[in-house]
């Protein structure tokens, strides 16, 4: 019976104190959550969510608002924190004005600015696009593992 009494306190300690991190508790399954933005001439443009990422793969999307779940067909415009370095990465600089600025603590982009370059016909026409614009914010990362 104390051989009994003593594996279970082992069992309990040893499991109680291999999650170190008690937020991962909240949001099990999940590696990290970062909440982001997407603003741009677009539909839902502004909406604020909370992206829970697994494996590199989004797995789940709330709204901040009211921490509704967002349907599948919306996250398209949403991004792991891989996939902003590669949206980062992916525009044509001769065509696109691409700013991005970088978290002061886990240097992931914290915005991700592209507009498009104005097109030069000759030396006096300017063709500009004020509507070709996004820009993604994230911030609130949150490491779960």
């Amino acid at each position: 019976m104390k051989n009994l009494m003593f594996i279970s306190i082992a069992f309990m300690v040893f499991f109680g104190c291999a999650n170190n991190n008690p937020v991962s508790s909240l949001y099990p399954g999940y590696d990290y959550s970062i909440e982001q933005s997407w603003n741009c001439f677009c539909p839902n443009s502004g909406m604020k969510v909370k992206v829970f990422v697994r494996a590199d793969t989004i797995a789940k999307v709330i709204l901040l608002s009211d921490n509704s779940n967002v349907s599948y067909d919306l996250w398209e415009p949403y991004r792991t924190i891989k996939g902003l370095f590669s949206e980062a990465a992916s525009f044509d600089t001769s065509a696109y004005s691409v700013s991005v600025s970088y978290d002061s603590v886990f240097h992931y982009p914290s915005m991700i600015y592209v507009g498009r370059k104005p097109i030069i016909i000759n030396d006096t026409l300017v063709v500009g696009f004020n509507d070709v614009w996004f820009q993604i914010k994230t911030w609130n990362f949150i490491p779960y593992r």
